[in-house]
């Protein structure tokens, strides 16, 4: 994309909302990883999501049509918070994957952890 005669790499990542399963969720933090380093390589240096509503993108959009962001565009963060937005998925995936490590695998596993007398 080109802003302002500059010339920027964009990301656009979907999928915030993690899987069900601990093993999709395994497969999404591989693919979070794949796609952090992709974007390493390519210089990203502008967020977009699907999700307009989780990031503020339908605000960053209106500001841009109102002309209210002055020469900046709030989709061009930079290359050290496009790859902060994926630590952040990352981070959310193992803290999700540890929760269900901790946690028994439903009632069969319930019933298997209470004690007999």
């Amino acid at each position: 994309m080109h802003w302002k005669g500059r010339r920027h790499t964009a990301m656009f990542w979907g999928g915030t909302n993690p899987p069900a399963a601990t093993a999709d969720k395994r497969t999404a933090l591989a693919s979070v990883r794949a796609f952090a380093a992709t974007m390493r390589r390519a210089g990203v240096d502008v967020e977009l999501n699907n999700h307009g509503g989780v990031d503020d993108g339908l605000t960053r959009i209106e500001q841009l049509r109102a002309g209210t962001t002055g020469v900046a565009n709030p989709f061009v963060i930079g290359r050290a918070r496009t790859q902060r937005f994926m630590k952040v998925m990352e981070v959310m995936l193992r803290g999700r994957i540890a929760q269900d490590e901790e946690t028994p695998a439903g009632p069969v596993a319930a019933a298997r952890d209470v004690p007999s007398r």
